[in-house]
């Protein structure tokens, strides 16, 4: 097992200290003796504490949980009143040597990579049985420059990985839900809302023109698509009352309990994920065929406009076609599994790959909004055109 270990360089203190904070000569020693180090080495020369392990001394060999807090400590470089330390420490420009601290760095590391793991001291002999070493550094940033040679210098640290998952709280998970539904949904209900506003800037624009009729078809559509599923799933995530347990072999989060109330989870992919994607297929289908029925009556003076609209009119079916492919498997498997056939995902679980196709949709659409841009695609085929065009080698 190893443990990844943040130290902080976090400022230089005053020449005066207000509390009492051990040094990085106290951190040694306790080290020295926790290890069983030996002073003096030697052929046959046995002195330190590890000469007193036997076979009859039994390790604790279980775990105990431990927290982040329990292993943070501090220790001072005491520049300001060692004054032979410093001599140790200075550079050609009187500044502190950056070598020097990086070893101070990894002696608290195994300080506090110790200190972690304390209850497996044996207590007869204060010997710990663990023999921990610094592997690797992720990173080190330097905030400061240069360090001055007179000023006592803090280090900080503790342990950042404590055998669990910190951030798979109840609370961070039942939070980290609510985000994600919430976002998934509001996209959908956007998207569904659009499906049905096209249609009337295509064929109906002028009811746009009364504020009232605005504010009814367009912005309370809007509204309700964003204010909705952030409260519904806010009642049903946060509030539902529910007792949560976690597994600390599963390194998942635990679904909702809403989902096990079986009125709960039906209204929820019905209403939240069926009935918007069956809106965005059906309101796309008829908006493609009263475009096609439409462009046989079209008039000379309207091509113009024709033309801006069919461009709007690709661009949702684009988008359209993406929430189609990435949520209606999902939702088929859903609807067949939940009346249908219940142990299908137990028969064929590799239809279970389908639901990740959700993923997707999010991440893909500002590109597909981007290249709807018709400037873009000029600018692009411009610039294709410029590398073709250098690529063709013509004959002297």
């Amino acid at each position: 097992m190893h443990h990844r270990v943040f130290l902080f360089v976090p400022r230089t203190l005053n020449k005066t200290t207000f509390r009492s904070i051990q040094t990085i000569t106290d951190v040694r020693k306790t080290l020295q003796n926790l290890v069983g180090a030996q002073l003096v080495f030697g052929h046959g020369n046995q002195s330190g504490s590890h000469a007193g392990l036997t076979d009859n001394i039994t390790v604790n060999s279980t775990l105990t949980p431990r927290t982040i807090a329990e292993s943070y400590d501090e220790a001072i470089i005491p520049f300001a009143t060692n004054i032979k330390l410093r001599e140790r420490y200075v550079n050609f420009d009187n500044k502190v040597r950056f070598g020097r601290i990086l070893e101070d760095l990894d002696t608290m590391a195994v300080h506090i990579a110790y200190k972690h793991n304390a209850p497996q001291i044996i207590q007869s002999i204060n010997v710990h049985p663990l023999a921990i070493v610094t592997a690797a550094v992720d990173r080190i940033e330097v905030a400061v420059p240069h360090m001055d040679i007179d000023r006592d210098v803090r280090l900080s640290g503790f342990t950042s990985f404590v055998g669990y998952d910190e951030y798979r709280k109840i609370s961070f998970c039942l939070w980290w839900y609510w985000i994600d539904y919430t976002l998934l949904v509001i996209s959908i209900f956007l998207t569904a809302a659009a499906s049905i506003q096209r249609h009337i800037l295509i064929f109906n624009a002028h009811w746009f023109h009364i504020r009232r009729r605005r504010w009814l078809l367009h912005f309370l559509p809007i509204i309700i698509c964003l204010f909705y599923p952030a409260l519904f799933y806010l009642a049903v995530i946060i509030f539902y009352p529910c007792d949560y347990s976690n597994d600390e072999d599963d390194q998942s989060c635990i679904d909702p309990c809403y989902s096990d109330d079986n009125i709960l989870f039906n209204y929820d992919w019905i209403i939240n994920t069926a009935f918007p994607l069956t809106t965005i297929i059906f309101a796309n289908i008829t908006l493609v065929i009263r475009v096609i029925r439409s462009m046989s009556r079209i008039r000379q003076r309207q091509i113009l406009i024709w033309k801006r609209q069919r461009k709007l009119t690709l661009q949702l079916f684009i988008l359209s076609l993406l929430y189609i492919i990435g949520w209606v498997p999902s939702t088929v498997i859903s609807i067949l599994q939940s009346f249908l056939l219940p142990n299908l995902l137990d028969d064929i679980p590799q239809l279970d790959y389908f639901n990740y196709l959700t993923y997707f949709v999010c991440p893909l659409q500002p590109f597909i909004c981007v290249f709807s841009l018709p400037e873009l695609i000029k600018i692009l085929k411009a610039y294709w055109k410029k590398i073709v065009h250098r690529a063709i080698v013509l004959p002297v």
